[in-house]
């Protein structure tokens, strides 16, 4: 008998694969069936090779009675992202751990996304040591600064949703335990339960400072880069004394503006200046705080009443339709793709591409961000981009108007003079595609291609203009035809009076 040797080993092959294939629909069901289980906790964060779920925070949580869902498994999928974000958001409570053992994009990725649509969330964050060391492959320095740098966003956006993140996972394990078993809020945990002082939550900082520098460009008339003392009591009253206090006030506050030497005041001058107004007025007694307050809500309800503009609701001078997020480092898509269709159309934008970029921006990028319409990020295969991924994935838990444009690295890619294969190219990639997910989810269109994402942001903002014109025409036309009734009504009125007094 004739025996073929190749037919058995494609028979057999082809076995394999189908064997393959319903043991990974397998794996999906019943994971898709745990989901359907209501568990209190879900178990976030580094996956393989780490094992501190069964060997620290499930043995605590079984202790103490807490139900879990664990989707850690042996071999990842695209098709488990679904299934994960079911049972996050049938979790009371998620624990995300952020090790140095592993790269982590997905993981904070995804605690950046939770935590901005405001998912109860505990947040375990190790830092990296001097050498870093990933299934035997050491970190670039220059890796593991942009790995620190979406750690930093994390953490900063942690702390403005006033969620804890803890540097110890037992400590953190049993502080999951009492949020559940208690019932207190977990925006409660401070120091005393184990967690970190909030970090970088200098927004209201980076606010006064961007007020700060738009007051002082917009009063400076004498020099490009003083003010006169006259335009610094101008700058003082756009920024914080109030409409009832007049010039004489501001002046009494500050005696040493008439017997100053220097005519000018640069901005770092004018910034102590203010601090110094700011303070001179909170030291006022508690009779001349009441009548000040008392004074500015009565003229704001007189100003509510008549319908007057009130100078407080106008818009900041840095405010910007479209804010360019995403890769930055060695990206053009800014220069030559984006910013020349902006101009072409006339829309305004706010760059954040700097040569050498700090934490100190962070505060000031955070109101920036704040302060435009729509949010265009970019990320591309050209960088690791993994502040940016964090980034991203806190705007859409947010629900803000953002248009993303995402590319996946191929094998092979040189960034900063290291090739990204292996390991690193799935952990990068893979953080992307949980971002993508997310934006799916919610709505958010997402592109290969920077000019179809920046054309795409063009669109929407002038059809926003669009439905922006039809509302003030309507608001327009139903002013006239109440003052057109009012006028009839006062017509009708005077004749009544005429007839009355003929009777």
């Amino acid at each position: 008998m004739y025996f073929n040797g190749s037919m058995v080993v494609r028979n057999f092959s082809s076995c394999f694969t189908k064997l393959a294939m319903v043991c990974k629909c397998v794996q999906c069901l019943v994971m898709c069936m745990c989901v359907l289980v209501r568990y209190q906790v879900f178990l976030g964060g580094a996956c393989n090779p780490t094992t501190w779920r069964s060997d620290i925070v499930i043995p605590i949580l079984e202790e103490a009675g807490v139900t879990f869902y664990n989707p850690q498994v042996d071999h990842w999928s695209h098709d488990l992202i679904e299934v994960e974000e079911q049972a996050k958001q049938c979790a009371d409570l998620c624990f995300y751990v952020i090790d140095n053992q592993t790269r982590g994009i997905a993981s904070m990725v995804e605690a950046a996304y939770l935590a901005a649509s405001g998912h109860p969330l505990i947040l375990v964050m190790i830092d990296f040591g001097e050498s870093v060391e990933i299934e035997g492959v050491t970190l670039s320095s220059r890796e593991v600064q942009d790995l620190n740098r979406g750690r930093i966003f994390v953490s900063n956006l942690m702390a403005r949703q006033g969620l804890p993140v803890f540097t110890d996972i037992e400590t953190a394990a049993r502080a999951c335990c009492k949020v559940v078993n208690t019932g207190v809020p977990v925006t409660s945990m401070g120091p005393e339960d184990g967690a970190q002082p909030a970090k970088l939550t200098g927004a209201s900082v980076g606010r006064k400072l961007i007020a700060a520098r738009e007051a002082f460009s917009h009063c400076k008339a004498s020099q490009p880069s003083h003010v006169s003392p006259k335009e610094v009591v101008l700058a003082l009253r756009s920024l914080c004394i109030p409409d009832h206090e007049s010039d004489c006030d501001i002046s009494s506050m500050l005696p040493s503006l008439s017997s100053v030497s220097v005519p000018t005041y640069s901005f770092n001058e004018f910034c102590s200046v203010a601090a110094e107004v700011m303070s001179l007025r909170m030291s006022k007694t508690p009779l001349q705080s009441l009548m000040t307050r008392l004074s500015h809500w009565i003229s704001s309800c007189l100003n509510r009443i008549l319908s007057l503009p009130s100078i407080s609701g106008r818009e900041p001078a840095y405010f910007r339709e479209v804010f360019l997020g995403g890769s930055c480092g060695d990206s053009t898509w800014r220069q030559e793709i984006t910013i020349p269709m902006l101009r072409k159309h006339a829309i305004s934008f706010y760059n954040p591409q700097v040569e050498r970029w700090s934490v100190r921006f962070l505060p000031v990028e955070t109101e920036a961000k704040a302060k435009c319409k729509y949010l265009l990020f970019v990320i591309d295969d050209r960088s690791r981009s993994v502040a940016s991924l964090v980034e991203t994935a806190g705007f859409i838990g947010e629900g803000r108007c953002l248009v993303l444009c995402s590319k996946f690295i191929s094998d092979g890619t040189e960034i900063s003079g290291q090739q990204v294969t292996g390991r690193a190219l799935r952990d990068y990639n893979r953080g992307r595609s949980y971002v993508s997910e997310y934006a799916n989810q919610n709505k958010v269109p997402v592109f290969h291609s920077e000019a179809e994402a920046t054309q795409c942001v063009i669109a929407r903002l002038r059809g926003q203009e669009t439905v922006d014109r039809a509302a003030r025409t309507l608001r327009q036309l139903r002013g006239s035809i109440s003052v057109g009734r009012t006028s009839s009504l006062g017509s009708v009125s005077e004749e009544d009076e005429t007839v009355t007094n003929s009777t």
